[in-house]
Formats: C-alpha cells, sequence, structure tokens
C-alpha cells in the first residue's frame, strides 16, 4: 500500500477574548482621535472660541447635550487620546504646545510654525505608538491604521475654497475614491468580531454611498446653487462645495458616534419599529413555513396516487393474496423508519425556521439602521440661513 500523507486539519479560528476586544477597540479609537485631534487643530479659529449667546447665561453641562464651543472640542479630543494611551499603557505625548490643549484652549501661537511643531510631535509620538501596538499584536497595530485612515476621510481633507479641495493629496476626490473606500469597507468588515455586526455593517453602507463619483465631482466645483439647478429657499449661507463638507462632516460625527459608542446602532431605531420587524419576520416566516407545508403535502399526496395506480394497474393487490399479513408488516416497518426519518427533519426543520426568522428579524433592522446612519451627501440646507 502506498503511505499517503495525511493533511493536517485546520483548527477554526479563534475568537478574540472580551479583553482582546476591548484593545482593539481603544486602539481603533486612539488612531481615529491622533487624526481628529490635528484636524480639529488645523481649522482652529480663536476669535470664534467659546463664544455664548449670553455670557451671563450658565449653560448646560456639556457632558448632557454636547453643546461645546471650538475649543472645548479640541479639548475633549486631545484628552480622549490621553486616556485611549493610558488605557492601552502608552505615554502620551509630552509638548507644551500640546499639552495647553487641556488647559481648555489650544497653543498660544495659531500660526503654521505652531502646526507644523506640533504635526512633527504627534507624527513622532503616533508612529512609535502604532510600532508599539503593533509588535503587542498585529490586530491593535491594524485597528489604529483603520481608525486613522477613516477619520482621515474628513479631517485631512481642505477646505471648500481652497485648491487642495479640488486636487491633491487633500482633495475630496483623493479621499472619497471608491478604491479607497472599498478598502476601509474590507476593514470594517474584518472588525466584526471586535465591534457589534450592526455597527460595522452601518458604517460600511454609509461607505458606499459616499463613494465619489460624477455627481459630487459637480457638487465640489459649483460656484453656486444656480450652476447646478437646483432651487433653494432663500439666500444659503453655504455654496454647494460648503455644503457638500458640512453633510460629510455630519456623516463622520456619525461615525464617531458610533465607534466610541455615543450611540449604540439599535438607539437609531425606535423599540416600537422593533417590535414591528419582530412581527414581519414572524408573519412572513409562518407563511412560508405554510406554503412549504402545502407544497410538500401536495407532493406526498400526489406520490401516493401515483403509487396507488400503478398498484393498481398492474394488479399488485390481487396478487398480494395471503401474504397480505407478511406485506403489511413490511409497510408498518418501512413507515415506522420513515417516520424516524421524518422526525429528525422536522427537527431540523424547526431550527432552520428560528434561524430565518432571527436572520429576516436581525436584516429588516439593519436596513433601518442603515437608513438612519448614512447621511445623503446631497442633502440640501434646511434653512435659509443654514
Amino acid at each position: 500500500m502506498i503511505a499517503r500523507r495525511r493533511k493536517p486539519v485546520e483548527a477554526p479560528p479563534e475568537l478574540p477574548t472580551v479583553s482582546e476586544a476591548s484593545d482593539v477597540q481603544r486602539a481603533l479609537r486612539l488612531g481615529w482621535t491622533v487624526a481628529e485631534t490635528f484636524g480639529r487643530l488645523r481649522v482652529y479659529q480663536p476669535e470664534f472660541a467659546n463664544k455664548r449667546n449670553d455670557p451671563n447665561e450658565l449653560p448646560r453641562f456639556s457632558y448632557s447635550n454636547s453643546d461645546l464651543s471650538s475649543a472645548q472640542q479640541l479639548e475633549v479630543s486631545y484628552r480622549r487620546l490621553v486616556e485611549l494611551a493610558a488605557a492601552l499603557d502608552v505615554q502620551p505625548p509630552a509638548e507644551p504646545d500640546v499639552a495647553a490643549i487641556l488647559d481648555g484652549g489650544a497653543p498660544a501661537s495659531g500660526d503654521a510654525e505652531t502646526r507644523k511643531r506640533i504635526h512633527g510631535v504627534l507624527e513622532a509620538w503616533s508612529r512609535a505608538t502604532w510600532i508599539q501596538l503593533n509588535v503587542r499584536s498585529a490586530a491593535l497595530g491594524r485597528a489604529m491604521t483603520y481608525g486613522g485612515s477613516l477619520a482621515d476621510t474628513y479631517w485631512y481633507m481642505a477646505l471648500p475654497g481652497s485648491p487642495a479641495f479640488l486636487s491633491g493629496r487633500q482633495s475630496i476626490e483623493a479621499l472619497l475614491r471608491p478604491q479607497r473606500l472599498k478598502r476601509m469597507q474590507e476593514r470594517m468588515s474584518a472588525l466584526g468580531e471586535s465591534f457589534p455586526g450592526e455597527l460595522c455593517d452601518a458604517i460600511g453602507h454609509s461607505l458606499g454611498m459616499w463613494m465619489f463619483d460624477e455627481a459630487k465631482e459637480r457638487w465640489a466645483a459649483a460656484s453656486d446653487w444656480q450652476t447646478l439647478g437646483i432651487p433653494v429657499e432663500g439666500v444659503p449661507t453655504r455654496t454647494p462645495p460648503q455644503q457638500l463638507h458640512f453633510n460629510l462632516f455630519r456623516q463622520v460625527r456619525t461615525w464617531r458616534d458610533l465607534l466610541f459608542e455615543s450611540r449604540q446602532p439599535l438607539d437609531y431605531v425606535s423599540p416600537g419599529f422593533r417590535r414591528r420587524a419582530n412581527l414581519a419576520a414572524g408573519t412572513v416566516t409562518i407563511v412560508m413555513v405554510l406554503l412549504v407545508a402545502v407544497i410538500v403535502g401536495a407532493l406526498v399526496f400526489g406520490a401516493f396516487n401515483l403509487a396507488l395506480n400503478v398498484a393498481n394497474r398492474f394488479n399488485v393487490f390481487s396478487q398480494i393474496g395471503g401474504e397480505l399479513i407478511e406485506a403489511i408488516s413490511v409497510f408498518v416497518t418501512v413507515a415506522s423508519t420513515i417516520a424516524v426519518l421524518v422526525a429528525g427533519l422536522l427537527a431540523r426543520a424547526r431550527r432552520a425556521v428560528e434561524q430565518f426568522d432571527g436572520w429576516l428579524e436581525s436584516m429588516i433592522i439593519r436596513r433601518a439602521i442603515r437608513r438612519q446612519t448614512t447621511i445623503a451627501w446631497n442633502d440640501l440646507p434646511r434653512r435659509p440661513a443654514d
């Protein structure tokens, strides 16, 4: 006999533990936060910071309604960076201009030279952090990369009105090109074991809706709404490129809320809708089971009639004669065997029906979450002053 080398049985991939999944989440959020922190600093304008309608009015606490000025948003972003670094056992960046953000403001000098110096500090620190996480676990390094890349979709983009907005590495075309967003869709799918499936599905769907095309290109290059032939009430303060950029900001804010669990995916659908989804899925499942039962019953009835016709044609019953008792016993034995097989099939069918019902309900809810978490890129100004 020829001895064949047996192919080793591959072990199924191990699911990440709760601790590993939490670290992957933190690494992705850290990558996002680094990009967001510098993105906010890049567009920071001190003259518009901390403005209130009435300086004598004591506002609500910011954590309860997220009513933050640009300086406070920059502070929160950097504090989040520090806390995430501590949670991952990484030292935060040490730089006086960067640490000044913790005082509730921005660096004392907001000139280009200060931003360049801060960028160099964050670049060196984030690269060293990425190497450290990657050595600890390749999944952590990938997660940090994914988070930073997703945040760069908006925070690295040049502002509308500048030449860089239409061409170059910071242009809307470069950051929303289909190849890049498809790759990020694949990355979000790869994180499905560390994040809820509905979250990855929602972000992946919205990425597909934001892929750059001719329609977005016309908006990005239009000087006014008349150029696009779109009637807009009143005199909006935003041009089409600015509105497109603002809609992308709203989309990125939704991504951040999901990734940082400020809102859960199920928060975007009401309990009433979830009850209706459960009822709809159950109704469809029952109807399908009844249809299958009717079809199977019709097939069994047809097969039984066909067997009787064949038996009558060949006079099978007249030939049995005295061997009727033996024939009946054989029939009972065969019927009992078939009953056992049918019982097993019914048990499997029950599990299949339950799985189908759960899958259908999940798909209905996921479609609703997709709609609620996807910001339309061509959403028009809602008010004349918007």
